[in-house]
Order: C-alpha cells, then sequence, then structure tokens
C-alpha cells in the first residue's frame, strides 16, 4: 500500500483496494472513539454499491441468483495523543443493544504513531515519514513554541532531514494549513467542549462550532479547488451535518 497524499490523512483520509476477491479499507482517525466499526460499515455499504454499479451489476441485486462479491476487510490507522495498544479490533456487535449472533462487523485498529509496530511502518517510507513529523510537531509544541512555530519547525526539520523532503518541499504551503487546521481543530474542540461543561452555554458554543464549520468548508473549496460534497467528506460531515450545510456552500 502507498499513501501518496499521507500528509492529507485528515483531508483524504479513505482509501479502499480491490485485490482480486477481496476489498480492503483504511480510514484515518486522529483520535480514538468507539464509533469506528459503524463508521466503516456504511463506508463498507458505499464502496460495494459503487462496486455493483461498476460492475453493471446493480440491477441483478434483485434476481434470485447469488451475486458474489469481494470479501471485506477494514483497517483503521489511528495516531491518536494518547496511550493505546499497538493493535486492537473494535467490533460492531460492541453497540447493540441487545446480543445479536451471528451478525459482526469488525475494525482493526492500528497505532501509527512514530516507534511504533515497526515492521508496518518499515515497508511504508510515507507513513512512517507522517508519524516522524506529527511526533516532531507534537514535541515542539511540549516544548512551549506556538502551534505556527511548531509546525513550521517541524516541516523545515523533516526536509533537512530528508524526510517526506520532496513531497514537502513542493506542497509546503497546503501542508502547513491542512496540519495547522487539524492541530486548531483539536484544540478548538476540546476548548469547546470544557467551557460548554463549565458554565452551562453548550449551546452557543454549538452555533460558533458550525460557524466555524462553515468557513473551513468554504475555505478549503477555495484553498483545494473542492466541490461543496468533497469539501464536507473532507471534514468527515454527517449526513445530517451535510444536509445542514448543503444550502448555505
Amino acid at each position: 500500500m502507498t499513501l501518496e497524499n499521507a500528509i492529507y490523512l485528515t483531508m483524504k483520509n479513505d482509501v479502499a483496494v480491490l485485490f482480486h476477491d477481496s476489498i480492503d479499507l483504511f480510514e484515518q482517525q486522529s483520535t480514538i472513539n468507539e464509533n469506528m466499526a459503524l463508521r466503516g460499515f456504511f463506508y463498507a455499504a458505499r464502496e460495494y454499491e459503487e462496486w455493483l454499479i461498476a460492475n453493471e451489476l446493480d440491477q441483478r441485486i434483485y434476481s434470485k441468483r447469488r451475486i458474489m462479491i469481494p470479501a471485506p476487510k477494514y483497517f483503521v490507522m489511528c495516531n491518536a495523543d494518547e496511550k493505546m495498544p499497538e493493535m486492537w479490533d473494535e467490533k460492531l456487535s460492541d453497540a447493540f443493544m441487545k446480543p445479536s449472533h451471528g451478525y459482526e462487523w469488525t475494525a482493526h485498529v492500528i497505532n501509527i504513531n512514530a516507534g511504533h509496530n515497526k515492521k508496518i511502518m518499515s515497508r511504508c517510507e510515507t507513513l512512517e515519514g507522517y508519524a516522524i513529523l506529527i511526533k516532531m510537531i507534537r514535541g515542539n509544541r511540549a516544548a512551549g513554541m506556538t502551534l505556527d512555530e511548531a509546525v513550521t519547525r517541524a516541516v523545515n526539520e523533516c526536509i533537512e532531514k530528508g524526510i517526506l523532503k520532496k513531497y514537502l518541499a513542493m506542497n509546503k504551503t497546503e501542508v502547513f494549513d491542512m496540519i495547522l487546521y487539524e492541530f486548531d481543530q483539536k484544540a478548538h474542540d476540546k476548548i469547546m467542549y470544557e467551557d460548554g461543561k463549565a458554565d452551562g452555554r453548550v449551546e452557543g458554543r454549538v452555533e460558533g462550532r458550525e460557524e466555524g464549520i462553515l468557513s473551513s468548508l468554504k475555505s478549503l473549496m477555495k484553498t483545494m479547488n473542492l466541490t461543496p460534497k468533497q469539501a464536507m467528506q473532507a471534514l468527515n460531515l454527517t449526513v445530517e451535518q451535510q444536509r445542514q450545510f448543503a444550502p448555505l456552500l
């Protein structure tokens, strides 16, 4: 597997690869959440729908004869800034309101932080470089640098050391903006939650969050030349959120 856009893992974090009779789905997450299996379940459904259409089998789904489809595997590459195992499984059945034997969907989660899963990382130089870049940024922030300083120093240092050198040199501005957005978004979410919890003004914070999302969508459409749908997918908006923001774009 080669991740040509590894630096944009937050923006372009879904990859589907078809290997003969198997379809492998990959997603990146910068935070740990308990809905990864459910997200992957919907992701796989969309991929299967597109596969059926591409193979002109979408109408045959109503026929009596069974349609043979690729077997699925779903992997989540996680670089959350918190302690976590090398690998673990998230099962859809854990979310069932009551047991339903015989139904399962599993997300195989892989820790892609620097220093973890060395065998996997050594096979993908770009992914390993991305992990090192993120580690540098986090280290700079811990040393007291502002976010701008931390990202700038890390990007320049990676270029000097030959880490993602060609890609970073060619796309320095875009890389800076996207990583800055990712780290800013995490900080914003944390502050919004803590402030709302402290003073009870959650509703007001939600409104501010919505204004921030709209601003981010418009910025992405302009700087990355994305359609409204692509921009909303890039920010991982839910279907309900996409319906909310679509008329405003």
